[in-house]
């Protein structure tokens, strides 16, 4: 109720206060002649609300747009990143099979390499026992061997027991 002497039945009223809306938008209230708001101009509200309800609305249609825009940039973007992590997960599938393939021929090297050492090693016992045997053979007779025939000494004439 603003003023009850002027509204007998006191029917609820609404409105704008003047004071209130001369702070905001001063072109919308009618001012006295000592300079205070005296009433709302609301022949005038009308069409700037309307005015700022389509700016509202434009920026609400931009914003919605806006948000369109970026929901199919997540949506590109997070299958982008389901793929990346698919191919990944190849990647480290097939880094660590070629990993086990790389240890799977390096264990096998190094069994040749110990195969081929203990045969060395084998060969090289071997060589010693027949050289041993070789050398023994030399300094000892053999019980199968003939005799030996006697040496013959070399006679050379002696030139003055000739004369």
């Amino acid at each position: 109720y603003y003023k009850p002497e002027l509204d007998k039945d006191q029917t609820r009223q609404y409105g704008l206060v003047a004071e209130e809306v001369a702070k905001i938008a001063p072109q919308l209230v009618l001012f006295d002649k000592d300079g205070l708001p005296q009433t709302v101009r609301y022949h005038f509200v009308n069409a700037m609300l309307l005015n700022e309800v389509q700016k509202q609305r434009r920026a609400l249609d931009a914003q919605q747009s806006t948000i369109a825009n970026q929901q199919d940039t997540i949506a590109r973007q997070q299958a982008e990143i389901q793929e990346m992590a698919a191919r990944l997960a190849q990647l480290d599938k097939a880094q660590s099979e070629e990993r086990k393939v790389q240890e799977d021929q390096q264990k096998l090297w190094l069994d040749q390499m110990r195969a081929l050492r203990s045969e060395l090693q084998e060969l090289q016992a071997q060589l010693h026992v027949a050289a041993t045997t070789k050398m023994a053979a030399r300094t000892t007779p053999s019980a199968f061997a003939p005799p030996s025939a006697p040496t013959r000494l070399a006679t050379t004439p002696n030139r003055e027991y000739q004369k």
